[in-house]
């Protein structure tokens, strides 16, 4: 809703690179993880129907017949009739009519379940009506006509009734489907991955129907992590679904593995360190599964920066928002009376030639770059010179100004939108004053994180990556590389600015958590540099060895298996501009550590919602309000998603705008 409406405002001539939100935004419809499956490499493409709606229209959730929908159309697409090409929102995937039977009862279940007594009635009389339809052969009408007569003796079991009686055939159905199944499941990928599915939702079920998650709200099981709350509802299968691939998209969608280490040791089958309360995993894993609209992901057609950053920019400089980069904030400071922010403390890291314009051209779109535009700052030669890194805490300017900002001059409410990891060293003064700051600062972890692009001369299906379409998203085991997840971002070629006759075939992004290399040491004061210094160089030389070994051996086995069939060196079929020989040719690569403070990655470790912070709490700082996705925002996890509610839910605690029932979803 917030980009439509920005690309709106922007205003774009209609024959500029990405005019619209929907140019910008491009519909995808399938998933892909790789299984081991003892030592086989099985590549695991998830097909998610499309539907008629499109984003940011109508209420935030479907109706409850269109989540039961969904489901039976995601069964039929992966393991019913798998279609050649990847669903598209051009023609949405339709319910079949050998589910009507099926649809109409869990419908109407759901409904008695959840008490929804009108939403019972509309399933009986749906069902009624499928009955009359001319193209329904004679049994499916019989069961249809057996199934509305059937709710309304079902109609009078009440809502506790009907939860007893649904997990009860939950189970039931559960153990007669391992009874037929048992057997077949290793020597066939698409019954093992249909046990698994089944397995997998009826236990979230059971769990859901136990713990009254419904009516008692999602944090009832936050104490737990998601794995450990599953795990005494989930049918005993030998670890096939609590050890699979899937239970680790989990956990690595969301790089949730406290202090980076993504290793499994030997006799275990997952990370030690993977922690994701359950109550926060589940309503993601549902807003995500049950109400998307058109398609189940929107990808950006170019940088994040370029899609989302740039464009914001834009409109909100247009609407007269003063921008001063180059200031690093460096502490928070209270008023005598612990109840404001009275003062700022900043260095202001270069001089800004008036205007300052952060964007550059690319193609003719604007772009966020990434490294300052030097020619636009006074000090901008000397400091290009000696590759100094301003986004960098670590940085020791010893010439830089010092700047305080003061309440009443300067500056009356704060809003605060840094993120959490560099905040224990900004906040000092806050945690001392308030328990609450003090507990969310301890309690609300992060993670540093690492990143790799490459790309390569010759296509993917070259490569040997053999699945139709291009999935949004990869991932595997940890034993084959730490950099775990996977895209498939070729389509961002065309907007990058390479020579005619250099033009990559395939670019690919891989990201994962990155240990820490070494602790810092967070005071008021701020950063010790040595130390950061020190652990942003053992960081980075990490990853480019993990990089490496990626290139060199992972990829040819896991992604590019053609490759790895031959004699060929991987890294000679890399894109590199200068041209080197074998293995140098990866250093035209990109790759990066996540270490500074402010870029760490939010986590929801089991039991850490609770004392995440509001937009504003007039009883302890009264002009000081929040934002960010480490905040309590509605979904209180590390995504874009939650930084949007964050900062809307900052502007209704300042502004009153927008009213607090028009966040989308954010009391869900």
């Amino acid at each position: 809703e917030l980009i439509r409406a920005c690309y709106a405002e922007l205003g774009r001539p209609a024959d500029a690179p990405l005019a619209t939100w929907d140019q910008a935004l491009s519909p995808e419809s399938t998933a892909v993880f790789i299984e081991d499956v003892d030592g086989r490499r099985a590549p695991w493409q998830v097909y998610n129907p499309t539907t008629a709606r499109r984003p940011g229209e109508g209420p935030a959730f479907l109706p409850l017949s269109e989540v039961i929908s969904l489901g039976l159309r995601f069964l039929d697409l992966n393991f019913v009739d798998p279609p050649a090409s990847p669903p598209s929102v051009d023609a949405p995937t339709p319910l079949r009519r050998r589910y009507w039977p099926a649809f109409g009862l869990l419908w109407a279940s759901a409904a008695l379940w959840k008490g929804q007594r009108t939403a019972v009635a509309e399933a009986r009389e749906w069902l009624e009506a499928r009955a009359e339809d001319p193209r329904v052969g004679g049994a499916e009408r019989v069961a249809l006509s057996s199934i509305a007569r059937a709710l309304g003796l079902f109609g009078r079991v009440g809502e506790a009734g009907s939860a007893r009686v649904a997990a009860a055939f939950l189970r039931l159905g559960r153990a007669l489907a391992w009874r037929a199944l048992r057997h077949r499941l290793d020597g066939d990928d698409r019954l093992r991955r249909l046990w698994i599915m089944m397995n997998f939702s009826s236990s979230i079920l059971l769990g859901v129907i136990e713990d009254d998650v419904w009516r008692r709200g999602y944090s009832v099981i936050n104490d737990q992590d998601f794995r450990e709350w599953l795990t005494p509802r989930a049918f005993p299968d030998g670890g096939r679904m609590l050890d699979s691939g899937l239970m680790r998209v989990m956990y690595y969608s969301s790089f949730a593995d406290v202090g980076g280490d993504t290793r499994i040791p030997n006799g275990s089958a997952h990370a030690p360190n993977a922690s994701y309360e359950a109550g926060t995993l589940l309503k993601g894993l549902v807003r995500a599964a049950f109400c998307y609209k058109g398609a189940f992901g929107w990808k950006m057609m170019a940088g994040t920066g370029d899609v989302i950053f740039a464009p914001l920019y834009e409109v909100l400089k247009r609407r007269g928002v003063k921008f001063r980069f180059f200031h690093e904030i460096q502490g928070l400071h209270l008023d005598p009376t612990r109840r404001y922010i009275d003062s700022i403390s900043c260095r202001i890291q270069a001089t800004e030639r008036e205007p300052y314009a952060p964007l550059v051209s690319v193609k003719g779109l604007p772009c966020w770059p990434s490294a300052p535009r030097w020619e636009q700052l006074e000090e901008g030669a000397a400091l290009e010179a000696r590759c100094v890194d301003l986004e960098s805490p670590f940085t020791d300017l010893p010439d830089a100004r010092q700047l305080t900002l003061r309440r009443g001059e300067d500056f009356d409410e704060v809003l605060l939108g840094i993120g959490l990891g560099a905040l224990p060293y900004l906040c000092g003064e806050l945690a001392e004053a308030s328990p609450r700051w003090s507990r969310m600062l301890r309690e609300v972890r992060t993670t540093a994180t690492q990143a790799l692009q490459v790309w390569t001369e010759p296509r993917i299906d070259a490569l040997g990556w053999s699945l139709s379409g291009r999935p949004i998203t990869g991932f595997w085991y940890d034993e084959l590389s730490p950099l775990n997840v996977w895209v498939d971002l070729t389509h961002l070629v065309d907007v990058e600015d390479w020579p005619a006759t250099l033009t990559p075939g395939h670019l690919s992004y891989f990201v994962s958590p990155l240990v820490d290399p070494a602790p810092l040491v967070a005071t008021p004061a701020g950063p010790i540099y040595e130390c950061g210094r020190t652990a942003a160089a053992q960081g980075l030389e990490a990853v480019e060895s993990s990089a490496r070994e990626l290139v060199g051996r992972v990829a040819p086995s896991a992604l590019w298996p053609r490759v790895g069939e031959t004699d060929a060196c991987p890294f000679s079929l890399l894109v590199d501009p200068v041209e080197r020989e074998g293995a140098r040719r990866f250093e035209s690569q990109y790759w990066r550590a996540n270490l500074d403070p402010s870029g760490r990655y939010v986590l929801s470790v089991a039991g850490s919602s609770r004392y995440r912070l509001g937009a504003h709490d007039p009883g302890e700082l009264e002009n000081l309000y929040l934002a960010g996705d480490w905040t309590r925002n509605g979904l209180d996890s590390g995504a874009m998603e939650s930084a949007t509610m964050s900062g809307r839910l900052a502007s209704h605690a300042l502004t009153g705008y927008p009213a607090r029932a028009a966040i989308a979803a954010v009391d869900y």
